[in-house]
């Protein structure tokens, strides 16, 4: 018996390393966008991104309110000093940061469901990679060489008969 691999077990394990670099390609772009959300949720990239952004709206929302307020007692006759408009603005100051106060929570709840999907697709991807690899091996190159190893010997077998087939 020759005791080398075949040449089958040799292109399987070529085409299973060529797919398996495809794979990870793929596998490294998608990990490059779920990246930015995983981890804690309050650590991820996309909460933190997405907290700064509802700060900032809720932030503008409320000046935005608290301008059109200071418009709309000038245009109804009451100065900046007034007792009116003094109360519009605290009224809208305080519901400013009640507003600002909720906004993280607001934001965790929003970016709990994307950070899940993300963890278990990039679950996905390891179970996937595991598999793959498993699978080539298990299914492919094992049972080629198995077979590649048997048709060697049963070659040897009747190798060893002809001289008794001959001069028999």
């Amino acid at each position: 018996m020759t005791g080398g691999r075949s040449p089958v077990q040799k292109k399987a394990q070529s085409l299973s390393s060529q797919n398996a670099a495809a794979g990870a390609g793929k596998q490294e772009t998608a990990q490059g966008t779920l990246s930015q959300f995983e981890g804690p949720v309050q650590d991820s990239p996309f909460y933190k991104s997405l907290l700064s952004t509802n700060m900032d709206s809720t932030a503008n929302a409320y000046r935005n309110a608290a301008a059109t307020a200071k418009r709309n007692a000038a245009g109804a006759g009451f100065a900046e000093s007034s007792p009116v408009a003094q109360g519009a603005e605290a009224e809208t100051g305080a519901e400013e940061a009640a507003a600002l106060a909720r906004v993280p929570g607001e934001t965790m709840v929003q970016a709990t469901a994307p950070t899940l999907s993300a963890a278990s697709t990039t679950a996905g991807i390891g179970a996937s990679q595991q598999g793959t690899g498993l699978g080539y091996e298990t299914g492919a190159v094992v049972p080629l060489e198995e077979q590649y190893q048997n048709s060697q010997q049963a070659l040897w077998n009747a190798l060893a008969k002809i001289p008794g087939d001959v001069w028999g």
